[in-house]
This record gives structure tokens, C-alpha cells and sequence, in this order.
């Protein structure tokens, strides 16, 4: 978006912080203005440096809630975020064995059912389109129905449809996403974001909280970094 000076895009930034904000909550948008000078991706940042990634994590989300709590920062994220959840299954093996299904066949029979299974192809001028057959979107759409899912186990009666449930657990677990590093050390980089027109009150301020917080933690490196700063220093070495 362009305006015609610098004084109307800090007057529309905020504005349009706030009503994205509120039109899509679940969503995080930045609005930011087009600047010169050291490239950054916030105001300020801090930069936690580790081998112990739950305390990295741990220490970062009690640093983003000292710069939630400052005055004039909209919005704060870090890059050690977890993975995609996963679907631990904990099968009972005695169970399992009981219904004449080795944990290999369970394991296909879940992998045919969730994923799906070619079962054929559709002719469609001169291109072949492969029939895929799963479950319903709705069965397994939460652990509730994956926990009901029916499989087809066969018995002296023939194919009978047992739940999930009745052979094993299932437990949702978050993973460990990707692992960001900096000059080969592990890291977590908190941002915080404020409105441009008051940089330096929010940085002077989370960053002397910051500081009051960090003796009390124990982490080999600690990097606090802001704007001002990386302009300061860019200016200083002539670049």
C-alpha cells in the first residue's frame, strides 16, 4: 500500500493493526512499514542460545510474556514453535492377538483405513485416474471417532467390524518442529513487535525487564538485540 508521506503511514499502520486484529483473531498479520537501513524482522529480539530445547522453549515463553505485558508491543512470536501433533497408539498386544490381528496387520489395517488404499482406476480420455478408498473425512476428524473407528477383523461369523478402542489407546502428543540454529548452536529467537511511531519506549522498557529476569536463569548465551541497536552499530562501522 502506498501513501504520500511518512507521517500518514504511521498513522494507517496501527489502524489497520488493529482492525486485521479483530477481523481475524485466530491469525497473526503484521502491518509494517517499508524501511531502510540493517534488515531485522522485529523492533526487538532476544536470543536464547542452548543444547536443552524444553528449556529453551521454556525460558522463551516466559520471555514473550514480559514483552506481552509491555505497553504498546501488538504482537510477539519465537521460532522454536513444536510440530505437527501425532497419534501415539499403545496397542494391547493380548488384545490384539485375542482377535487374531498381529501388530503389523493392525498397523496396515489403520494405514489403509486412514490413508486409503488403490483399488482401482478410472479411464478418463486418455488419462488413467487411480480410485483411492479411506473413511470418511468425519471419522477421523478427532481422537473421538479415530478411537471408534471400526476395523475389518475376520472371525468364525466372517468380517466383523471391531473399534480401535477395544484393541489399543490412543494418546495425542505435540512433536518437536524444526530445530533453528545460528553459527551451528541451537536457538530460540523471541520478537517483539510494537508500533512504529513508539520503538524506543517499548525497547528500553522490555529490555530492562529482560535483564532483571535472565540472572535468574541458567543458559550457556543470551543475546538481546533491538533495532536501535543494529542501526547504532551499522552507522558506526561505516556500512
Amino acid at each position: 500500500m502506498k501513501v504520500a508521506d511518512f507521517k500518514a503511514a504511521n498513522t494507517l499502520i496501527p489502524e489497520l493493526q488493529t482492525k486485521l486484529d479483530h477481523a481475524l483473531p485466530q491469525a497473526q498479520i503484521l502491518v509494517r512499514k517499508l524501511e531502510q537501513g540493517p534488515p531485522f524482522n522485529a523492533p526487538l529480539e532476544v536470543r536464547l542460545y542452548g543444547p536443552n530445547l524444553d528449556r529453551l522453549k521454556s525460558i522463551g515463553e516466559d520471555i514473550r510474556l514480559i514483552m506481552a505485558e509491555t505497553p504498546d508491543v501488538t504482537h510477539t512470536r519465537e521460532t522454536l514453535q513444536p510440530g505437527t501433533p501425532k497419534v501415539w497408539i499403545n496397542v494391547n498386544e493380548e488384545a490384539s492377538q485375542l482377535s487374531g490381528l498381529s501388530l503389523s496387520e493392525l498397523a496396515d489395517l489403520l494405514h489403509a483405513s486412514l490413508t486409503g488404499r488403490v483399488s482401482g482406476n478410472v479411464i478418463e480420455a486418455t488419462e488413467s485416474i487411480p480410485v483411492r478408498v479411506r473413511v470418511k473425512d468425519e471419522n477421523r476428524e478427532n481422537m473421538a471417532n479415530l478411537s471408534s473407528l471400526r476395523l475389518p477383523v475376520r472371525s468364525s461369523e466372517g468380517l466383523t467390524g471391531l473399534p480401535v478402542f477395544a484393541l489399543a489407546d490412543l494418546e495425542l502428543t505435540p512433536s518437536r518442529g524444526a530445530i533453528p540454529r545460528r553459527n551451528g548452536q541451537r536457538v530460540n529467537v523471541i520478537e517483539a513487535i510494537s508500533e512504529p511511531v513508539c520503538y524506543r519506549k517499548p525497547l528500553s522498557t522490555t529490555s530492562s525487564k529482560i535483564w532483571k529476569f535472565m540472572p535468574r536463569q541458567s543458559l550457556p548465551a543470551t543475546q538481546l538485540n533491538s533495532a536501535v541497536n543494529r542501526r547504532n552499530e551499522m552507522n558506526q562501522s561505516g556500512t
